[in-house]
Formats: C-alpha cells, sequence, structure tokens
C-alpha cells in the first residue's frame, strides 16, 4: 500500500474539505498572500482534470491541483496542496518529489495543447506530523550534498510548506471554515479534550452566527472520532467540554445519526457489515462500475466543460477561441452558452 490505513483517514478528510473551492480560495489567499492572490480570479478556479498524476496518487487522496484564471483573461496558475500527515525520508513520499512531478505533468498539458507559455505552478505542504519537517522549502533538498554553485544553477522551486505543529495558534487566521479543520489536524493526536479546548478557544473570535453557519461538521466528527475508534461517537461527545464546541457537534453527531439510519448502518453493523461490506462492495463494484462509467462519462465530462466555461464567461475576458481550446467545446457551443 501507498499508505497506511491512519494516513489514508488523514488524507480523505484534507480532500473532502479542501476540495471545496471556497475553502481552497481562502488557502490561497492567507498562504500565498495578497501578492499572489489580488491578480487572481478565483471565482473562476476549478479543481484540474486528471488532478492526480497517476492511480496510486488519485487512491491516497494526499493532493488537491486547482487552475486559476488571471483576472487579465490571459493564462492561469496552477496551485497543488500536498497534504502529509505522516514523515518520511523517501524522496517519493515526503512531498517534494510530487512538487515536481506536478509541475513537469502541466507543463507537458501546456506544450501539447499548443501553448505559448508555461503555466506558473505554484505548491504548498500542508504538514501535520510528528517529525519536525526538516526537508526544507524548495527542490534543492532533493540534490543531496553539491556544491552550492551547482545548486544554484540546477532547476529549483519554492514551495509554501505549512507546518502545523510549528505555528502559533493565533497564526492561524481566516474565516472559521478554514481554521476550524486547520486546528483539528493540528491537535487531532492530542486528544479530544484537547481539541474541544482548543477549538473553545478558536470560536470565541467569532460570532454565533459565524459558527452556525460552520460547515462540514460531519466530516469534521467523523475525522475525530476515526482517530479514537475504541469510542462510540455518544462517549466522544462527552469529552467535549465547552459549550459552543458540545452544542455544534451534538449537531453534527445528529445529522450524521439520521443520514447513518437512512442507509441502513445499524441493520449491516448488527448483521454483520464488515461480511456484507466485503461481499457486496466488489459485486456492485463490478457489476455498476463499467456501466457506470460507460454511460454517465461522456455526459459528465461535456457538463463539466460547459460548467467550466460558463465561470470563465461570466467572470473573465478570455476570448470565445480559448475558452474553446481550454475547455473541448466548439465555439458555436461556448457562444451557446447562457450566463
Amino acid at each position: 500500500m501507498y499508505e497506511s490505513k491512519t494516513a489514508q483517514h488523514h488524507n480523505n478528510y484534507f480532500y473532502r474539505i479542501f476540495s471545496d473551492l471556497s475553502i481552497f480560495g481562502e488557502y490561497i489567499v492567507e498562504f500565498f498572500g495578497s501578492g499572489v492572490a489580488d491578480p487572481l480570479n478565483l471565482d473562476g478556479m476549478y479543481i484540474s482534470d486528471g488532478t492526480h498524476i497517476n492511480d496510486v496518487l488519485e487512491e491516497s487522496r494526499a493532493d488537491i491541483r486547482a487552475m486559476v484564471p488571471l483576472k487579465t483573461g490571459h493564462g492561469f496558475v496552477c496551485f497543488v496542496i500536498e497534504a502529509k500527515s505522516y514523515y518520511s525520508n523517501d524522496l517519493s513520499k515526503n512531498g517534494i518529489d510530487q512538487v515536481e512531478r506536478y509541475t513537469h505533468d502541466t507543463w507537458d498539458k501546456d506544450k501539447k495543447s499548443g501553448n505559448k507559455y508555461r503555466t506558473p505552478v505554484l505548491a504548498s505542504i500542508l504538514y501535520h506530523g510528528d517529525h519536525e519537517w526538516d526537508h526544507g522549502d524548495n527542490l534543492s533538498g532533493a540534490y543531496g550534498e553539491i556544491n552550492s554553485i551547482i545548486r544554484s544553477f540546477a532547476m529549483n522551486q519554492r514551495i509554501i510548506v505549512i507546518d502545523l505543529r510549528k505555528m502559533k495558534d493565533d497564526e492561524i487566521t481566516g474565516s472559521i471554515n478554514l481554521t476550524t479543520p486547520l486546528f483539528i489536524m493540528k491537535y487531532l493526536k492530542s486528544g479530544i479534550s484537547v481539541i474541544s479546548d482548543k477549538l473553545e478557544q478558536l470560536w470565541s473570535r467569532y460570532t454565533d452566527e459565524e459558527i452556525n453557519s460552520l460547515r462540514f461538521k460531519v466530516e469534521h466528527i467523523k475525522y475525530i472520532m476515526g482517530s479514537n475508534e475504541s469510542e462510540s461517537p455518544e462517549k466522544l461527545i462527552k469529552f467535549f467540554r465547552g459549550k459552543k464546541v458540545r452544542e455544534t457537534f451534538m449537531t453534527a453527531l445528529k445529522e450524521w445519526e439520521e443520514s447513518v439510519k437512512k442507509e441502513g448502518w445499524e441493520d449491516g453493523r448488527k448483521e454483520g457489515w464488515e461480511d456484507g461490506r466485503k461481499e457486496g462492495w466488489e459485486d456492485g463494484r463490478k457489476e455498476g462500475w463499467e456501466d457506470g462509467r460507460k454511460e454517465g462519462w461522456e455526459d459528465g465530462e461535456r457538463n463539466k466543460s460547459i460548467e467550466i466555461a460558463k465561470k470563465l464567461k461570466l467572470s473573465s475576458s478570455m476570448s470565445i477561441e480559448d475558452i474553446s481550446q481550454l475547455t473541448g467545446l466548439t465555439t458555436e457551443e461556448v457562444k451557446d452558452i447562457e450566463i
């Protein structure tokens, strides 16, 4: 396996939260800064097709690649967030190597599309492992022990490394929908009571209205529970000591329980969840995957291209021809899209 079950649990949570465009966009503003964000049309951002380099990385869900158009309408900037919940000296797993491969892959797409210029690739590693991050913040660390002059001539790339374990709480800023998952990731291994206390302190920055607007509450409680598998959700809630945190996650737990009942979770669990999962998942996957892929792939790809074209027509000054080339739609199809 590419990563452990625990790492996969972290990555699934990361991907669910940060593939949300509003949260990804705010991440860019907070960690890359206004100098990077101001020239961008964040409303036109989309998660890139083929966002993963290969099937192994797609399965790990440890990274997200997004394309953001420039306000000028001339080109895009590619952003990559690589999540790391564990430390590794292996270049193929520590994030540095992935950044280089994403750059190469993005430029290869530019070449195949006939683009005159290459798309800038801005990378960030979101790290919340136990070991201190010591791989540096650029690609030159991949070259090992070499002469500094030789190193200065070699291809390099700056990487924004967010080491949550080293960041002070007041350095984690932004809306409640960005700061909450970052706090949970930072303190997950410290225990539920610590998470509760830290979230209570964090949420004191926000109004009741902002707290009520918190998104992905069910995902947050699932993530916390998944790292404390020996405890039931009901017992976990008792460890949330702060009033705001307890009330918020009690609501999330009720929502989760309702969705679980609808899906038949309780029956499946009592009658042999693991057996049912093993026997039914494979059959369902074999019988439905190919049919669903054949019937839905073309429509899904076309609909996605139309949505991207609609965003670009609405929020950028790109020409009809450029939008056509980017999305694969004909110029007539682009013209006919209503906004």
